[in-house]
């Protein structure tokens, strides 16, 4: 996001159903059903209309390689999240605490190092139009974006499949475009109605043959 405007940036990140659409065309050396391809399709496309990229953003190149690089990434989420049809999975929860913890324990060396900057604040801050303690918006990023997005996003995962659950995941965009309205007055426009609607279609396709 240092180099490219938000709706690029999450566009690009959102790949990862595609890629691993490849992917798994790859590994198991057999072309995709044809819903399978429409659905990416039409997912993809309406992820555009949602993020409404009409205002000509200009791609640079070096936040292009980093959009890619998390796209990448949320395919390694998707694909580590699997069942893969062992015996004895990993906890949701255990698989969870690992994963954070690995990641903020490289986060900090990274910072004592004086590789990545780290700074923090405490007093008051404003959430809502209303002033609260720093530690509240601390604590909802906790429990609502890691305590429970995490666990519930690896199990879903499992049950679904991990090409299907990232054509799910598309549905994100969908969820902030409401929550922005709701919360922030920001009304969604009819090109993210259609959008929304394209994306919907789509894993209903992407659906279809595994439920047959």
């Amino acid at each position: 996001m240092q180099y490219l405007s938000v709706g690029v940036a999450l566009l690009l990140e959102y790949l990862a159903p595609v890629m691993l659409i490849g992917w798994h065309w790859a590994r198991r050396h057999r072309r995709p059903a044809v819903p399978v391809l429409a659905g990416a399709g039409l997912s993809i496309v309406g992820l555009a209309f949602v993020l409404d990229l009409r205002g000509g953003p200009t791609l640079n190149p070096i936040g292009v390689a980093w959009g890619l690089g998390a796209a990448l990434c949320l395919c390694a989420y998707f694909l580590l999240s699997e069942d893969n049809g062992a015996d004895a999975p990993v906890s949701p929860l255990l698989l969870t605490t690992a994963g954070t913890g690995v990641g903020a324990a490289l986060l900090l060396i990274a910072g004592a190092a004086g590789i990545l900057p780290l700074t923090a604040h405490a007093g008051v801050t404003i959430l809502a139009d209303q002033a609260v303690g720093w530690w509240l918006p601390v604590a909802l990023l906790i429990l609502m974006s890691a305590v429970l997005a995490y666990p519930t996003g690896i199990v879903a995962v499992r049950r679904l499949g991990s090409s299907l659950a990232s054509f799910v995941s598309l549905t994100e965009v969908i969820f902030a475009v409401v929550f922005a309205f709701v919360l922030l007055g920001q009304q969604p426009g009819p090109m993210q109605l259609v959008g929304g609607a394209l994306i919907l279609t789509g894993i209903a396709l992407v659906k279809r043959p595994r439920v047959r």
